[in-house]
């Protein structure tokens, strides 16, 4: 049965065919669906603003967190990654949550189901009757009377149901509970702090990297390394190296300061910054920067000037931090400086040196400590570097030509593949230090200057002495003057000569022994025009002799009379000429010219002067042979010792002791030995003097055959056949006796016999002795001549003069 009233309503559905299901039905359903996809989209819109403010806040935390501890933010490459991970997570959540719900199907049975699960009281109508109305289940399969009735009940059933009982809010609610404060946070932000809001967003979203603002305010200056120069001027000064791309290359070995600054009037000033470094081997460390002067201009710098910046050895990332600011990942590298791994020297001779110029170098060689060149010498060095030259800093120390003391020079050159350098120094005079620093392309620099020494081997003057030979203090005007110069140099000398100067002398003539002779110095010039003789170019030894009787006929030189000197200088000259000429002058040796008469004075004098010698010799020889006559007794060591003392005792055999005997016995016979030495000496020089009178004699022309005959035959001769007779034979005999000196009766054998030559000695001294005064007493006959002479000459002037007086008074 039908329900009361109903039958009109199971008429009406029975004449709307065409309707599946009731408007109330209908309407419940669709504003069911409005209300599901409202709530998905609310619910998914929540979700994704949830997402999208938590991403937000999770990176602005992570990213702005370690700033305010002195950290870093997050690196580009992490922010990119977060970056992708949220617009991942949020492209996700909007598909999954957002796209996929809204297009997802909702037919009618799947809502009345869902209100079915709600609406238990129901019981089965709704769904039954939604589906079995609908368009694609035919009507014929049921009972339509049963179908009428059901949707019926469930049309009147859906009356009193409330469709947003069938949502959960609590979904909603804690969405919005997380949502909510997020997006206040957000606003608040945005309000109170838009740069922060903004460079958050930036950072996040465009992936900037613009840092956060912080207290301190850090900012990297450089690093700051001493500047190697080749020169010791300004070795103190230091350059600032700033980084590129937070990168520095340094050379190994280098001592350099890092160099921050803090801005003071904006930020907070930190106390103390402290420097973080890792080198490439692992090594980790810390060191704290100490604080330069006062805040200048709005700064305060910090400078790190130890480790590990001192004798950098290893490449090293460092970073700095004051307060809450950090520089991060600057990074040094150490790199190999350039180094002179070869020098070469090669020289060229200056021109007094050089025979042919051919255009190439001298010598050439390795460059080792202690090479020397020749004064005035061009020098070019040339160094090889084991890398790239950029430029090479250069310093000479020396006085060239073509550079002053402790100059800089720019005319190294620098070959086209850099590994090669050369520098030329033209006219080296003294010694130079050429010092180098070589620096690589990128600047790096050696840690010390190379110094190359070039000493300088000095063109020394030549060296000439003059020696008269067989000329004594005065000359004859006729005199042959024989000489021998002797010049030295290093390269040979060029021009060297003997210059005679003539000129008056009122002074009275010397009467020593030798000639005069007077220092000049190099350079000096006569006023007198000299007349030369020419010396052979080179060094050596020469002999030259001056003829004055056929220089005055030949016209070079003027008539020579007594009252006049001749000056004899001897003059030499080198190749040198890098400055003033090398030019050496002997001392003057001044000869005054007398009269035969005067200079025969002289030699008599002299002669007197040898005769004192020989009688004093012949005294040291009596002397001698008494000495030998000791040793000739038989008991000569009893009176030796008696008499040196060396024992009160006069018993020998109880207190002289035969070793002190025997010393005593040596010393006497060394004493005779060096005796007849003496002795020999004396009478060689006194030959020698007898020489070089008749050599004097005959230089000067001033005497016959005779004298010379007698003086030379007489004395001289005599004098050597001595020395080379007797006293020889005294000498060996003297010589024997200090062999047998243990032997006292050998001694005294020998001893007798050394008596009979000591004794032949003194017989021939004293015969030669007796020669001398035999030519003393004919000199004196000769000076008594000579006095008659002068005598006569000077009346013969007296009495011209007297007649020249009294003619000259007839005329008053």
């Amino acid at each position: 049965m039908l329900p009361t009233g109903s039958s009109d309503q199971f008429d009406n559905f029975r004449m709307r065919s065409d309707e599946q299901i009731a408007p109330e039905l209908s309407t419940l359903l669709s504003s069911l669906r409005k209300r599901i996809r409202r709530f998905v989209f609310i619910d998914s819109t929540l979700a994704i603003i949830g997402l999208l403010l938590g991403s937000f806040w999770i990176g602005l935390l992570i990213d702005h967190t370690p700033v305010r501890f002195g950290g870093t933010e997050m690196p580009w490459l992490a922010r990119f990654l977060f970056l992708a991970l949220s617009v991942t997570s949020l492209l996700w959540l909007t598909i999954k949550m957002l796209v996929a719900r809204l297009l997802r199907p909702l037919p009618n049975p799947s809502l009345a189901l869902l209100i079915e699960r709600q609406h238990p009281e129901l019981g089965g109508r709704l769904t039954t009757a939604v589906e079995l109305l609908a368009a694609d289940r035919p009507i014929e399969d049921h009972s339509r009377l049963l179908l009428a009735k059901v949707h019926l009940q469930a049309a009147k059933l859906i009356r009193d149901i409330d469709p947003s009982r069938l949502f959960k809010r609590e979904t909603l609610i804690k969405k919005s509970l997380v949502t909510a404060p997020l997006s206040i946070a957000a606003i608040v932000l945005f309000i109170l702090d838009p740069n922060s809001f903004a460079l958050a967003a930036k950072r996040l979203t465009l992936l900037s990297d613009a840092p956060w603002p912080r207290r301190a305010d850090l900012e990297m200056v450089g690093i700051e390394t001493p500047v190697i120069r080749a020169s010791e001027e300004n070795s103190d000064q230091t350059e600032l190296i700033k980084f590129e791309n937070q990168l520095v290359r340094l050379p190994i070995g280098s001592s350099s300061s890092l160099r921050i600054r803090a801005r003071a009037n904006d930020a907070e000033l930190p106390p103390v910054c402290t420097v973080f470094y890792e080198t490439d081997a692992g090594s980790v460390g810390q060191s704290n920067m100490r604080r330069v002067g006062r805040v200048t201009d709005d700064f305060q710098y910090f400078v790190l000037d130890g480790p590990p910046l001192t004798d950098l050895n290893e490449s090293l990332t460092l970073s700095v931090r004051g307060l809450d600011d950090r520089l991060d990942n600057f990074r040094i590298e150490a790199v190999q400086p350039p180094t002179i791994s070869d020098a070469n020297v090669a020289v060229t001779f200056p021109n007094y040196l050089k025979v042919s110029d051919t255009g190439n170098p001298d010598w050439s060689r390795s460059y080792q400590t202690g090479i020397r060149v020749e004064e005035g010498s061009d020098v070019e060095l040339v160094i090889r570097s084991t890398s790239t030259l950029g430029s090479v800093d250069l310093a000479i120390q020396g006085n060239t030509s073509a550079n002053p003391a402790s100059s800089r020079s720019s005319k190294i050159k620098i070959a086209a593949d850099g590994l090669s350098a050369s520098l030329k120094i033209e006219g080296v005079q003294t010694a130079t230090t050429i010092s180098m620093v070589p620096r690589d392309t990128d600047r790096i620099s050696a840690q010390a200057p190379y110094r190359y020494l070039i000493g300088v081997i000095k063109d020394e003057p030549p060296e000439i002495t003059l020696a008269l030979k067989g000329i004594g203090n005065a000359i004859t005007a006729n005199a042959k003057l024989p000489m021998t110069t002797t010049i030295s140099d290093d390269y040979g000398a060029n021009r060297s000569s003997v210059n005679l100067v003539v000129s008056k002398n009122t002074d009275a003539p010397p009467t020593n022994d030798e000639p005069e002779s007077e220092p000049i110095k190099n350079g000096e010039t006569q006023d007198t025009n000299p007349t030369s003789l020419a010396i052979p170019d080179g060094s050596g030894e020469t002999a030259l002799i001056a003829d004055l009787r056929e220089l005055m006929a030949s016209k070079q030189l003027p008539q020579l009379s007594p009252g006049f000197e001749i000056d004899l200088i001897g003059e030499t000259h080198d190749r040198y000429d890098l400055g003033s000429e090398h030019t050496t002058l002997t001392q003057i040796i001044r000869l005054p010219v007398v009269t035969p008469e005067t200079l025969l004075a002289f030699l008599e004098r002299r002669e007197l002067g040898l005769r004192a010698r020989l009688e004093q010799t012949l005294d040291e020889s009596r002397k001698l042979r008494d000495n030998l006559v000791e040793f000739s007794n038989p008991v000569t060591a009893t009176a030796i010792t008696k008499d040196s003392g060396t024992t009160e005792n006069t018993d020998p055999k109880a207190t002289i002791d035969a070793k002190r005997i025997l010393q005593i016995r040596r010393l006497r016979i060394q004493q005779a030995i060096l005796q007849s030495q003496k002795t020999r000496e004396e009478l060689t020089g006194i030959a020698t003097s007898l020489n070089d009178i008749l050599l004097e004699m005959q230089n000067n022309r001033v005497d016959s055959v005779d004298r010379q005959s007698r003086l030379g035959a007489g004395v001289r001769d005599p004098i050597q056949a001595a020395i080379d007779g007797s006293l020889q034979k005294l000498q060996d005999q003297l010589t024997e006796i200090d062999r047998s000196a243990e032997s006292a009766d050998l001694v005294a054998d020998q001893s007798k016999i050394a008596v009979a030559h000591c004794e032949q000695l003194i017989l021939d001294l004293t015969a030669i002795l007796e020669k001398m005064l035999d030519l003393e007493s004919y000199n004196e006959v000769l000076d008594l001549v000579r006095g008659l002479i002068d005598d006569q000459n000077d009346l013969i002037e007296d009495t011209k003069s007297e007649r020249k007086k009294k003619v000259l008074d007839l005329f008053k």
